[in-house]
């Protein structure tokens, strides 16, 4: 009888302390369940919503800088753009402007040559025909152009000599600019005939000994 009441009383204490644990557990389970879960669960999706944010704020901010690029990159081509339009229209006056200018200069020295050779004068004339004849060049107006050189060939060179030319040398280098810019712009070869001549007629000059000028 007393085995059986200690028996008795060890499967009582084993189900009592076992019922305590379980308890315990069944506690322990529904705290973590049911308070330390949820804040998990919110820190979790706090940390996921920054991640996410902090992706799309990157994500915003990396499309925000490739449009700002792209629209820099597009208000500088119309910039250059517009200054090259800008610059072209400023050349092409100038240019123009330019060629005015040296079609008035060029009528002028010619018209002073042809009043020099009237008087005699050939080697002024000769000085006037070559800057009127580069000038004729720079504007283009090539009918002059040919009538100075006519003039300089059939008119002042046959009428010169080497003490005459090199009395100044401006006349000489105004006649080496001359043919410069003459086969410059003998484009087509329209001029080969002009340049030969102007070579021959002034190395003819050149070997002449005297002819005063009249």
């Amino acid at each position: 009888m007393q085995d059986t009441l200690k028996i008795l009383e060890t499967v009582n204490q084993f189900y009592s302390q076992s019922f305590n644990q379980l308890v315990i557990i069944t506690v322990a389970v529904l705290t973590f369940a049911g308070v330390i879960m949820p804040i998990l669960i919110s820190l979790y999706q706090k940390r996921l919503f920054r991640l996410e944010h902090q992706e799309i704020k990157e994500k915003i901010k990396e499309e925000l800088n490739e449009d700002m690029q792209d629209a820099v990159t597009r208000i500088r081509e119309e910039y250059e753009e517009k200054e090259k339009e800008h610059h072209d229209k400023i050349k092409y006056i100038e240019n123009k402007l330019e060629k005015e200018v040296s079609g008035a200069l060029g009528a002028s020295l010619h018209l002073q040559a042809s009043m020099n050779i009237r008087d005699g004068s050939y080697l002024a004339a000769f000085y006037s025909l070559t800057r009127a004849a580069t000038n004729h060049i720079k504007s283009e107006k090539e009918v002059n152009l040919r009538r100075a050189l006519k003039l300089i060939n059939n008119k002042c060179l046959p009428e010169l000599d080497r003490n005459t030319l090199e009395h100044d040398e401006y006349i000489i280098e105004s006649f080496e600019d001359l043919v410069k810019s003459l086969a410059e712009f003998n484009s087509n070869q329209r001029y080969d005939d002009d340049i030969r001549f102007l070579k021959i007629r002034f190395k003819n000059a050149m070997e002449r000994e005297h002819n005063d000028e009249a």
